[in-house]
């Protein structure tokens, strides 16, 4: 009777082994399946850059994942991408990568409806992309330094000026900062009591593109562009396509 007992245990053991398994197999294909929706319905809405060799990967996160059939809510998304399009106020700006853990998102697959309950994420604006997008040529400098390079014609000679910079955000995240300002016109220093004000009137009227819910929380020059990363609450991912 004892062996028969013993049977039984290992028998329902073994049949909840297997459901169990069969679950997390089911569960695995409906999250790579979400996986592919979502990717491909993202990579609509954002695009991947002129170029058209951008890409974007999208990673779920949150098991089961199957409860999200019911709850139409995901726990956690990971995508990264490349030249990846962005669209603010009829302008577009393509980041040359871009990083981001998301969470607690709602109808994940209708971006016109979808809600991210919280972002954190991160993006590179390459040199090329910011100088034309702010009229004017920049590349990195030593450290974390942004580099301004002109000339101009005074009596048929070209006299050339370097500006230097390190670019911030302030306390708030919605503004930019200019700090340390160097400058040399003709190889002739100028002193930095002179470029200060400049440097911060230059700052309060240049504006960075507001996303409802969306802070910034670092904007850093690097040697292939400007980094930026950011933070949000409750942002709807129809405002930042």
């Amino acid at each position: 009777m004892a062996r028969r007992r013993r049977w039984g245990c290992l028998s329902v053991v073994i049949a909840l082994a297997v459901l169990f398994g069969v679950f997390a197999v089911a569960d695995e294909v409906a999250r790579r399946a979400a996986e592919q929706r979502v990717q491909s319905e993202l990579a609509a809405q954002l695009g991947t850059g002129a170029s058209g060799k951008g890409s974007l990967t999208v990673k779920l996160t949150g098991w089961p994942f199957s409860q999200f059939l019911i709850t139409n809510r995901l726990s956690g998304m990971r995508l990264t991408g490349s030249d990846v399009t962005l669209s603010h106020s009829g302008k577009r700006v393509v980041l040359q990568t871009v990083d981001a853990d998301l969470s607690k998102i709602s109808n994940p697959l209708h971006p016109d409806n979808a809600v991210i309950g919280t972002l954190d994420a991160t993006g590179l604006l390459s040199w090329a992309e910011a100088s034309t997008e702010l009229g004017v040529t920049m590349t990195g400098g030593q450290g974390d330094r942004l580099v301004v390079n002109r000339t101009i014609t005074l009596s048929g000679t070209t006299v050339p000026i370097l500006i230097s910079v390190v670019p911030g955000v302030d306390a708030t995240g919605e503004r930019l900062t200019l700090s340390d300002p160097q400058a040399s016109f003709g190889g002739v220093e100028l002193p930095a009591s002179l470029l200060q004000p400049v440097a911060t009137a230059v700052a309060d009227q240049t504006h960075l593109p507001s996303v409802k819910g969306i802070a910034y929380r670092s904007l850093t020059a690097t040697s292939q562009g400007l980094q930026l990363a950011v933070h949000g609450v409750d942002v709807a991912l129809s405002s930042v396509r």
